[in-house]
This record gives C-alpha cells, structure tokens and sequence, in this order.
C-alpha cells in the first residue's frame, strides 16, 4: 500500500486530548474520556479512502473512526452522537449514522490490524477491510444513505478510556480522488516583478551580480487559485544567504519604498510570504511566524534543490530541500498567488527553476505579462452606473453609485456601469447593502441584452454571465454552469469581481468577503459590460466602492525583453566563499568582502555585533536592521581594505 500522506495531516491544532506522535502517527490516551482528532484534509464526498494500522492493543478502549459532514471546532464535536458525524466503532463493532447505531459489522480489529474504509457516493455503500498480523482478512459492505455534503472531514475520536495501555494508531494511506499533476514546465517561466534581477531570456534562471544590490522580487508567470501545484527550483548560489522562496498575493506590486530603499528589508512585504534561506526564517504578511524550518544552508560549489507545494485546498505551502521534507511553512493560504523568489543585500545569487507540475493545466491561469509593467490607469471615480442602460423598477443615487429597489418594485431589473472590458484586466467591488429574498446577480454583460420574458428570471438570460447571492449559483448564457460558490445576500458582503483578456479570451472571477471563488468564466468574447441585475421582489440596494483597470504591456514590448536579458557582464560566477564570519577579526574581513552589499562601492564598515552586513559608511546606520540576520545594528567596526 502506497504512503501519500500529506504532511499536515496530523496537526496538534486539530487535537484535543489525542497525543500527535509524528507525522502519521497518533495515541488515545489513558484516564480521559471525549478525545477527539480532527484529521486535517478535506476529502471530496464522492470517493475517498482512508487506511489506519493499529500499532497496540486495547481491550475497554472505545476508539471511533469516520466524517464530519460538516466541519466543526473540536469542543462542538460529540462522539458518536453528534448528527453530523458517520463513525465506526471498532470495540462496538458498531456503525454510527448521524449520531445514532445504524449498522452491526461481523468485523473484530486487534493489534497489528489494517483498516481501510471506502465510501463510494455511486454505490451509496462504506466498505471495510481489515487485515489481521496473520494475513486473515475481513470485509462488510455498509448500506448508507446521501451524506448531504460535497465535503467531509476525517475525525478520529474515543469515549471511554480505561487505565489501559494507550492505544496508538497509524495512518498508512489517504487517498481522495487522485490528482493528476500535469507537466507544465514548458508554459511557465520567470518574469521580473522589479529590483535589480535579471532573468535570462527563456525565463528558467534569474541570477544578480555581485554588482547588484537592493530588493528584488521574480515571480512564476502561473496565478494559482485552486488546485495542487509543486515546482522544483535549484539554488545554484547563494552568497550572503539573503535568499526568500515562496509565494507572492497576486497582482504583487513591489513599490518605490522597496525599490528605493536597500535598507527596508523586501521579506516584510506584506504581499508575501516567504522563507528565508538564513536561518529557514517565516513571514507572511510582513511578520515573522513563531516557528521556523532548517535553512537553506548553501554552500559554494554545491547546488541545494528546494522543492514546494501548494494545495490551494489544505491552503497550505510544504517545502522540501534535497529530496528531504522541512515541514509545512505556510497554513492558511487564500489566492490568488503567484510562486516568488525574493533577494534582498547584495551579492550574487543564481535560481533556475527546473520544473513545474499543477493539477490545473488550463491556459487561463498563466499571465503572460510582466507585472512590473503594470500601470493603473483609472481610478473608481472615473466609473459609475450608466443611468441609460438602466431597465426595470430601479432607483439610481445621484453620484451613481448606489443602485436600489424599492419595497414596491418587482419583476427583473439591471443596469449596468459605465465602462467596457474589451482589454487588459478590470477590477470592480460592491458593497451589499440590502439583498431581502436573496435574489441579485453580478457578472458580467454582453449587449444589446435581449431578455424580454418577464416570466423568465434574469438570470437565464442568454446574454449575461452572472453569479447569484442565493446559494452561490453560476450562470452562462441561460444554462446553470457551476453551484456551490460562497453566497453573499447577507447585509455587509464584499463582492470583487474582476475580468482580464488573456490569449483565449476573457476571463471572469469573484471573491466574496475576501475568500476568492476561482476563476467562473472564462474564454469570453469582448466587448462586455459589468452589470447588477435583479430578480424577484423585495428591497435591494448595492454600491459600487472600487474600480480599477491596469493595462497589460504587450508580451513582447521592448521594455519586457530589455528586463528580462541577462547582460554579458554579469554571467561570470564569483569563486568568492561565503563562510558568514562571525569570529573573524577585522584585519581578515575585507578578504570576503570588498563591495558594499548596498550600492557596489567600496567597503568601510561592518555591523556589530552580528558582522554580517559589509557596507560603505554611508548605507550602514546604528539603529537599523542587519540586511541578512535582521538584528539591530548597535555598532561597527572601521575597516581599512588592504
């Protein structure tokens, strides 16, 4: 049986009262009743296995295995009577439907037993299989019902606990539908995001000179919203140790503060989260996390391979480093985000990205732009409601802002705002103000809207691309095409809505209340519109609070082929050592270093007490942050170069 466990199964967050061994293994304790282990995956309620080995024995002990159809805190969760919950007893022998004995199973599990259970929405059926220390194996076929949920949630929980020895468990195998991870090496590359960096022409290595210095920031071309991705990159050097890998919030924008100031340390961005290469430090939205992973630990003339993966899902990022796993780095992960490599200090550094697989092979996620080139054009008082297009019962406030039905009003109704997408990438949000009867649409148009039917909701008209507030419901051209995205009728939503002409046409998304939905649409035919519409009766009222539209320099403008050549002078590779000389006396110092890791000139000072910052007297300051280690700089040391 093969082991794909993902790393952060097993979270001592996710436990009350059930000791985490390791990253499979788990122990109900003695002396405590209630324990409950919330496994931490998201399965897909269509099919999933899950397979446990029991490593030690009990005999009074009452251990339950199953889902939640619902997910739940730990002390909300009530073993096995909750209604939520489908468990097997396995000292029972008892299967629990909703919180209540639904089904007796012939089957006896002791020490040394594999357990795997299958439930298989086709068949409507749970299947067990245990297999004894001695080969003997037994199976039962469990009759079930709809579980009323597309996901579930894996719990492992125990009632009674004796004074016996603890029972410990083993998670041999999770297996959801599997996911296939596509090759897609070939489509993606690196593009510079700003900062001195350059990125060699077919955008698999980004590299910076001893000449260079300050924040930079690359970025994978690849938008990543859903889905599992991982992507391999090979640290070829790493001189200075200033190094940051992970991911960057899409439309990551690195500002003239970073730019400009060498100083202002580029892993504090608040659009990023990152792992530094010294000390495997943490940091997501501009603050270091609590725990950290091993450091890259370069070495010069020997090449470190990192590889990281995104489950979108788990909104988790792993990092691994030479075929060995570090740990989770990052939880809580919301897209869309973009694969980032960061440097910062001065020195040389070379990253070629050697291969990148993603469960999502579609092309509408791959921005073919430098967003270092994006500028803003418009702002959001430039936009309102288009007060001609207006049809229906509708009230227009006088800035054209906020769009209202009122008590009376009834039948279908839009109007849409005044602008057309017909290029680069447009952002738009609403404030729901007022949504009674749950029944608004937001998307997008395309015209001359011809829905005549007042019997026909608006919703099915043929001619928009619409997300409804009542249960999430997506809608193409009259055809229901997606349910089951977040809903937004109550007082208060956020409601983003955004559109960007890509190579295959347009493509559409929505976020509400921060949580992004994906992409909805895509493969649209510009010119379109966006619109508010209406359906129904009762009191509506929504305001348009941001506009934005960046235009998109073209694929292959000059200013892009200019940023991304790597000049000549800056491909030979320094044979200087990087040994982080924090003994060494300052008569040896300037035999490492000899150029300021700020502006390139000569080298005067050195920071104290940590000495790895080597700058001209001008750049290095008391009172600021060493560049590598981010202590305070409480002194320096004069150095004379020899």
């Amino acid at each position: 049986m093969g082991n794909n466990i993902p790393s952060s199964v097993l979270d001592s967050h996710h436990s009350d009262g059930i000791t985490i061994m390791n990253k499979q293994t788990f122990r109900v304790n003695t002396g405590r009743k209630n324990q409950v282990l919330l496994i931490n995956m998201t399965l897909r309620a269509l099919f999933f296995t899950i397979a446990i080995k029991i490593t030690s024995e009990f005999i009074a002990d009452n251990p339950f295995i199953g889902v939640l159809t619902s997910k739940k805190s730990l002390t909300d969760i009530c073993i096995p009577n909750d209604p939520s919950l489908v468990m097997w007893s396995l000292n029972e022998q008892q299967i629990y439907w909703r919180g209540k004995p639904h089904h007796k199973v012939p089957i006896i599990c002791s020490s040394g037993c594999d357990i795997r259970i299958t439930w298989s929405k086709k068949t409507l059926n749970i299947e067990l299989y245990v297999k004894s220390e001695s080969g003997k194996i037994q199976t039962d076929n469990v009759p079930m019902g709809e579980l009323g949920s597309e996901q579930l949630w894996p719990v492992f929980g125990a009632t009674t606990v004796g004074k016996n020895t603890p029972v410990q468990f083993e998670i041999l195998e999770s297996i959801t539908q599997q996911v296939e991870l596509h090759d897609m090496t070939d489509a993606v590359r690196f593009v510079n995001a700003g900062g001195k960096i350059s990125v060699s022409e077919d955008g698999r290595q980004v590299y910076r000179s001893n000449k260079d210095s300050g924040n930079s920031v690359a970025l994978i071309n690849r938008v990543l919203a859903h889905g599992k991705h991982t992507w391999k990159l090979a640290v070829i050097s790493d001189f200075g140790a200033s190094i940051g890998m992970g991911l960057a919030t899409y439309n990551f924008d690195l500002s003239d503060k970073y730019r400009n100031d060498p100083l202002t340390h580029v892993y504090r961005h608040q659009g990023l989260y990152i792992w530094r290469s010294y000390r495997g430090h943490l940091y997501s939205n501009g603050t270091q996390l609590s725990h950290s992973l091993e450091p890259l630990g370069w070495q010069s003339g020997a090449t470190v391979t990192v590889e990281l993966t995104l489950d979108m899902r788990e909104g988790t990022l792993e990092i691994a480093k030479n075929g060995r796993y570090l740990g989770v780095a990052f939880r809580d992960i919301r897209g869309p985000v973009q694969p980032a490599i960061a440097l910062y200090a001065g020195y040389e550094k070379e990253i070629h990205l050697i291969e990148f697989h993603s469960s999502d092979d579609s092309i509408e996620d791959v921005v073919e732009s430098d967003r270092a080139l994006v500028k803003k054009t418009e702002g959001r008082d430039s936009v309102t409601f288009d007060a001609i297009s207006k049809m229906g019962k509708l009230v227009l406030s006088e800035d054209g802002l906020t769009l209202t039905r009122e008590r009376e009003h009834s039948g279908n109704a839009y109007c849409l705002l005044d602008i057309t997408l017909s290029s680069g990438f447009h952002r738009w949000s609403f404030v729901i103000q007022n949504d009674q009867g749950a029944s608004t649409c937001l998307g997008v148009a395309r015209e001359p809207i011809t829905h005549n039917n007042k019997s026909c909701n608006l919703y099915l008209c043929r001619d928009l691309y619409v997300l409804r507030s009542f249960q999430g419901i997506l809608y193409a051209e009259g055809k229901e095409v997606r349910k089951g995205l977040s809903e937004f009728w109550l007082s208060g939503s956020l409601v983003e809505v955004s559109f960007e002409l890509q190579p295959r046409g347009g493509v559409v998304r929505f976020s509400v209340n921060g949580e992004d939905q994906g992409i909805a649409f895509s493969g649209l035919t510009p010119p379109l519109r966006p619109i508010v519409g209406f359906y129904a009766g009762m009191e509506k009222k929504v305001t348009l609070v941001h506009y934005e539209h960046i235009h998109l320099d073209p694929p292959n403008s000059s200013s892009r082929q200019e940023q991304n050549k790597v000049h000549t002078d800056n491909t030979h590779h320094s044979s200087k050592q990087h040994p982080m000389p924090l003994a060494l006396g300052p008569s040896k110092i300037s035999m490492y270093y000899s150029t300021c890791m700020v502006c390139g000139s000569p080298v005067d000072v050195v920071a104290l007490p940590c000495k790895h910052s080597y700058m001209c007297a001008e750049h290095l300051q008391l009172g600021r942050n060493c560049l590598i280690c981010d202590e305070p700089v409480t002194g320096v040391w004069n150095i004379l170069l020899m």
